[in-house]
Formats: C-alpha cells, structure tokens, sequence
C-alpha cells in the first residue's frame, strides 16, 4: 500500500476511535454539569434571558420620561406597567412638533430597551379584558359619569379629544375610580405616537 493511502487508512482510523470517545467526554461533563445545576428539591432556575420584570420595565420607563423632560417635554407624565406591559409616559398637552421630535428622536435607544412583547400598545385584549372594562364603565356611569364610553374593541376607552380627558383629573374622578377600580384598573387611552 502506497505511503499516502497508509497514513490517510492509519489517520481515519485513528478518528474512527478518538471520535467515539470524545463523544462520550462531552456527554458525561453535559450530565455532570446539569446534574449540579439543581437538586430535587430546589431545582436551577433557568429564566430566559429576555425576560424582564415590572420593575425592570419600570425603570426603562422612568430613564425615557425623564429624557423627554431633558429634551424640552417638562409635562410627561410617568410611565406605568399593566399585565407585564410598559406604558410609557408622554406629554399631556400637545407638544411643539419640533420639540417633540427632536426629545423621541434623543431618547429612541432607551425606548428600543423594551422588547415589543412587553410594549403596552401591542397588549390585544381578551374577552375576558373587554368584560371587565366594559364593568367598569357601567360603574363609572352610575358614579357621576353618565355619558362614559364603553371600550372599543382595541381594549380602549374612545374619550381622546373629549371633555374626559380632564374630567380624569379631577377629585369626582378619583371617587369615581375608586369605587370602580375592582373592575378595571388599567389605562384609559393607548400610548400617543
């Protein structure tokens, strides 16, 4: 046999018998190290790495509000977290367009710190959602706000450009919310664009 055939029959055969064995290495140091990770009784935890907690989504919150106040928008208002989701803060009144882009324009990179998925304005209701809103608005109602909006199908309530929108400033509001917070509690109005 040829020098090159016998080095190359010699080097497969070689691997034909390290390979196996390396395999087995790897296996055995994989089932060591799982095998340490936990026990029966208090097994590793292993939270995905994307996830995040309110408070975590609270603090990105609360950095984007205050630079927006830093970049001229002093009236933002604080952020709020609602079933896991983030809702940021934003001008009360209508900002000088200028202003405004310029301040979201600045403070995008700590916005973009939020996966979609814990993004208030991608929170769908549910039926379950829509009913109890839909409670919580007859309650209001009956509390001294006759003419409140049921929600629309978004999970939002349709008074954006309407006389309540001041209306949830005031004390009658609060006493009002109050009595009927044990249906609802969540935000009033999707986050403004």
């Amino acid at each position: 046999m040829p020098d090159v055939l016998r080095r190359r029959h010699q080097d497969g055969e070689s691997m034909r018998r390290w390979v196996p064995a390396v395999l087995l290495i790897a296996i055995g140091i994989a089932l060591a190290v799982a095998g340490c990770s936990g026990t029966k009784d208090h097994p590793a935890a292993s939270p995905s790495p994307s996830a995040m907690t309110d408070e975590q989504l609270l603090t990105i919150g609360r950095q984007h509000a205050q630079c927006l106040r830093d970049h001229g928008l002093s009236d933002v208002t604080e952020p709020n977290v609602w079933h896991g989701t983030l809702k940021f803060g934003g001008p009360q009144y209508e900002p000088d367009r200028t202003t405004a882009d310029v301040a979201y324009t600045s403070c995008k990179s700590i916005q973009d710190k939020v996966p979609a998925r814990y993004l208030y304005q991608n929170w769908k209701p549910t039926a379950a959602d829509v009913d109890a809103m839909g409670r919580f608005a007859n309650c209001l109602r009956q509390h001294g706000f006759p003419d409140w909006p049921n929600p629309d199908g978004d999970g939002e309530f349709p008074i954006r450009g309407t006389n309540f929108e001041m209306a949830v400033k005031t004390d009658a509001w609060q006493e009002a919310f109050s009595a009927c917070q044990k249906y609802y509690d969540g935000p009033l109005l999707a986050v403004t664009p």
